[in-house]
């Protein structure tokens, strides 16, 4: 299990709250599949100060590292045809020890064979999703530091500030979204138009998934229920959609005898809270709306 690990890769909880937040500005490398990931953390790094470019495969993260040097490498590793681990790898195949950049790699697959992986292709830094930005940021100094190493972990404390933020949250909203992640995307922005265009691309997005993952039930393509269940996962958790986050993990863990007997049910069931999420986003942007108007 993880813990047999621990002689060879150092919790990232203990070490970024030794870190801060803030590093000099970057050039960054941003390889990142999901179109919602890819967007909120562009974002994040951008208003943090840094240079990023963003790409969305493996090609185009290989040409550019070709083409340029960047400070920092963020990469996905479920990227499709060349994966973030190949990245990695073939980058330190190609480059002297003196020209390697350190990587941060983000990850949904928070297992021991994930971290072997990391540790043998030499990424400084692996995290596992939802991504918290204050967590990002934290890593980005980390590895850009001289001391950066390998390691693994997710910080899930929130600060006294979050957690008053969350106690006095709309009760809907607590039975299906984490307001600390809502709150931290809006510092972000002086408006919510950025939060907005990340809800109104999640609603879109998901309604796409849940539609190919009813298909590919009915057709019996169980790695493409999976895979679209995946991304599903992806987007719930980094809006903070913790309730469709942890059903849609339930449904990517299903094996074809299961998705036999009890698919539809579960897919009923994603699709009710699906909708319900999409409501308490939609309220929750109206209760800020309200709240904007009532200070003019």
């Amino acid at each position: 299990h993880i813990g047999d690990q621990a002689q060879h890769v150092v919790c990232l909880v203990s070490r970024l709250r030794q870190q801060d937040d803030k590093s000099p500005p970057r050039d960054i490398l941003l390889a990142e599949h999901n179109s919602l990931d890819r967007r909120m953390f562009e974002r994040l790094l951008k208003h943090a100060g840094h240079k990023v470019y963003s790409v969305e495969d493996g090609d185009q993260a290989l040409d550019a590292l070709e083409g340029h040097h960047f400070d920092l490498a963020i990469i996905d590793l479920e990227m499709p045809i060349i994966n973030g681990l190949q990245i990695a790898k073939l980058h330190r195949f190609t480059h002297a020890a003196h020209h390697w950049i350190p990587f941060i790699a983000i990850t949904r697959q928070e297992t021991p064979q994930t971290v072997r992986d990391c540790e043998a292709a030499n990424i400084e830094i692996c995290l596992v999703k939802p991504v918290q930005s204050s967590e990002l940021l934290k890593a980005v100094n980390a590895a850009t530091s001289q001391e950066a190493r390998i390691s693994t972990c997710r910080d899930n404390s929130l600060s006294s500030t979050e957690q008053h933020n969350k106690a006095e949250a709309n009760s809907h909203y607590l039975q299906l979204l984490d307001i600390s992640v809502l709150h931290s995307l809006e510092k972000l922005d002086k408006n919510l138009d950025f939060l907005n265009s990340l809800i109104s691309t999640f609603i879109q997005e998901g309604e796409s998934y849940l539609k190919k993952m009813h298909q590919a039930l009915h057709h019996r393509q169980y790695q493409a229920f999976t895979d679209k269940a995946y991304l599903l996962i992806d987007s719930a958790g980094q809006l903070g959609a913790f309730a469709l986050y942890q059903y849609s993990l339930i449904a990517s863990r299903m094996r074809p005898d299961e998705l036999n007997k009890k698919g539809p049910e579960i897919l009923n069931h994603l699709d009710t809270l699906f909708i319900q999420t999409r409501q308490a986003f939609e309220e929750y942007m109206t209760s800020h709306d309200r709240a904007n108007t009532d200070l003019k």
